[in-house]
């Protein structure tokens, strides 16, 4: 076996906003855009069509720039399994010691931890470490080169 893809699908379905006098069709484009699934896909159409049966452009698959060769998918596979080992090994060795990621103001892994309480950040002690949104090419040319020099 092997991964095909992995997608985000949300839990909910939020309504849309639309201002006074604004074409009501908007919504309908608005609510097409939501369901647009996030993720990775395999550029491969046997599995794009399996996935989701579609004579022009899917409905909810992601666009060109969710999908990857077969090659990158096990690069991100063997990057992903080095960090969880990683990070198993750090807390069977006793380093527990909180480390909160931050995009910015609103975007911050602190909202969904369930030890955010305990982690003492609101008090100053932890300082968030910032991550800027990167492209895909830029993603990838980053996983290459780490792979490359371990």
């Amino acid at each position: 076996m092997q991964p095909a893809g992995t997608l985000y699908v949300p839990g909910r379905f939020d309504m849309v906003k639309l201002d006074p006098g604004e074409d009501p069709e908007k919504a309908g484009q608005l609510r097409a855009n939501q369901l647009r699934r996030k993720g990775l896909v395999l550029r491969d159409e046997a599995i794009l069509q399996a996935m989701e049966p579609a004579a022009d452009a899917p409905q909810y698959l992601p666009g060109e720039d969710g999908r990857v060769s077969a090659g990158q998918m096990r690069q991100l596979e063997d990057y992903v399994n080095k960090k969880v080992t990683g990070m198993v090994d750090a807390i069977f060795s006793g380093a527990v010691a909180p480390d909160p990621v931050e995009r910015g103001p609103d975007v911050s892994a602190c909202t969904y931890c369930d030890y955010a309480s305990v982690c003492h950040k609101d008090a100053g002690a932890v300082a968030p470490r910032r991550m800027r949104a990167v492209k895909p090419e830029e993603f990838w040319t980053e996983l290459e080169r780490s792979s490359a020099h371990g």
